[in-house]
């Protein structure tokens, strides 16, 4: 039993100390049957005191995963990739409809409401951080 207690505390204090980059309200967009290409939104909040820089991230859900940033330009809408997202110190950076968020192409199963898809995000320095999000329904 102590050994168990041992372990719960050290995989609870492991965790909070390397929570450099809190990711919140994020989820997952379900898409109708047949369609290949999702988003992901989330806020993302830099707790430390240099500037945290996201390269990229990847999911085995999907064939790629590409930061966008959708924006209107004269009048028009488009979407732009963006090559890296740069977050300062206690900076904390929505990603969401109309904004930046994370483009999830090429959709390798079928995405139900409630199931979990794994992301992995990836900074410019190579370091990873595993994120498990939700699928939530088109229209909340």
């Amino acid at each position: 039993m102590k050994y168990l207690l041992g372990f719960c505390l050290a995989f609870c204090f492991s965790s909070v100390s390397y929570a450099e980059l809190t990711v919140s309200k994020g989820h997952v967009r379900a898409v109708p049957p047949g369609q290949k290409v999702s988003v992901a939104y989330m806020t993302l909040t830099n707790n430390t005191a240099s500037d945290i820089v996201l390269s990229g991230a990847q999911s085995p859900d999907f064939m790629s995963v590409n930061l966008h940033r959708t924006a209107n330009i004269d009048g028009i809408m488009t979407m732009r990739a963006q090559d890296e997202l740069r977050i300062e110190p206690s900076q904390s950076i929505t990603l969401a409809p109309g904004g930046l968020h994370w483009m999830l192409m090429g959709l390798k199963g079928e995405l139900k409401i409630t199931d979990q898809v794994p992301i992995t995000l990836i900074f410019a320095d190579g370091s990873q951080q595993q994120l498990s999000l939700v699928v939530k329904a088109l229209v909340n």
